[in-house]
């Protein structure tokens, strides 16, 4: 079976109050150019395993062209590896909502943010499996 790659409007975190209780209490990792904030939740109505937020720090980019270029290579690096994080959420029955935020002055090449990301895939997939 083929794997779709897709990065619909449904994985994505968009309430407010969800947002504040991510930011308020989350499990953190970091990995340079990125943190990655997850909590995990009991599993709802959606059949999505995971919601996610992208983003880019205007204090640390003011020039909306490099947020959303930014924002554009953490989408693809995202999308072309979630696949493995859904497996395992839906193999633990877990949701999870995450944040996932640049923290670095520079803007990084695709294939820097893609290692990062991947390594934090990594991690988040220790975590489920606690």
């Amino acid at each position: 079976m083929e794997i779709r790659h897709t990065f619909p409007k449904s994985m994505r975190l968009t309430h407010k109050r969800d947002i504040d209780r991510l930011y308020n209490n989350a499990c953190v990792i970091k990995q340079y150019p990125l943190k990655l904030m997850v909590r995990f939740e009991e599993p709802s109505a959606s059949n999505n395993a995971f919601k996610i937020v992208l983003s880019v720090p205007k204090r640390l980019h003011r020039k909306a062209v490099s947020r959303n270029l930014i924002k554009r290579r953490m989408k693809e690096a995202f999308r072309q590896s979630n696949a493995d994080l859904n497996a395992k959420l839906n193999e633990n029955k877990k949701v999870a909502h995450l944040m996932l935020v640049y923290i670095s002055k520079h803007i990084a090449t695709y294939a820097e943010i893609d290692t990062a990301l991947k390594a934090i895939l990594a991690d988040i997939d220790k975590e489920i499996s606690k």
